[in-house]
């Protein structure tokens, strides 16, 4: 009778590489500058002069992240809506707050990942109003890969308190899809020229580049 074989230990894995797929600056006061980096389905956070990796958060279940869009304080939104992120036909919206909470080495939740009709090209977010209505205008718009402006909003919670707005994760709400013709992108970026306008630019296959505003 032939003798066993020794068992074969299994391998662990103890180190991953994953492609960085997005990049952001975020200034989270005017005199620091942080780097917002997309590694596969998490979000990094690096100190630019230590290049200290500050916290991490999975955004995103299984769909690697795509782009970053980071909203700063100015004189026409004091409270901005966050850091939008998205990867193929996923989307989130991460509050300022979860990002603070990462920089102070506190656990933060993961965002609420929503799904657009369509893979995403790019998106923004609009100035917020400090004092929004049931009328308010939408939180922000996504491009997508057939020259498609999709707007989006958050739940209406004007009455609750501030603090459980903070903690609550909600799917984001899609509004009507706009486009003056459907052709198939390769590229696409939206730039805010006012606060109710958007200029969008799409590039085809066939070499050319559609400009249009939403």
């Amino acid at each position: 009778m032939a003798p066993k074989s020794p068992a074969i230990a299994r391998l662990q894995p103890s180190y991953a590489l994953s492609p960085i797929t997005a990049l952001a600056f975020y200034e989270p006061t005017p005199d620091r500058v942080l780097l917002l980096a997309g590694e596969d389905t998490w979000l990094k956070v690096y100190d630019i002069e230590t290049s200290q990796l500050l916290g991490q958060l999975t955004i995103f279940s299984s769909q690697p992240i795509h782009g970053i869009h980071v909203s700063q304080p100015d004189a026409h939104s004091p409270s901005p809506s966050g850091i939008l992120l998205w990867g193929g036909h996923s989307v989130a919206l991460l509050p300022h707050s979860s990002l603070a909470s990462l920089l102070a080495g506190q656990p933060a939740p993961q965002p609420t990942e929503s799904r657009a009709p369509d893979w995403i090209y790019n998106g923004i977010l609009f100035p917020q109003d400090p004092n929004p209505t049931s009328t308010s205008k939408p939180t922000g718009a996504l491009v997508t890969a057939h020259n498609e402006i999709l707007p989006f909003s958050l739940p209406p919670t004007a009455a609750e308190p501030p603090q459980q707005q903070e903690q609550q994760q909600h799917p984001l709400l899609f509004g009507p899809l706009t486009s003056p013709s459907r052709p198939i992108l390769y590229s696409a970026n939206l730039a805010l020229l006012a606060p109710d306008t958007v200029l969008v630019a799409g590039g085809t296959v066939f070499g050319e580049i559609i400009v249009w505003k939403y």
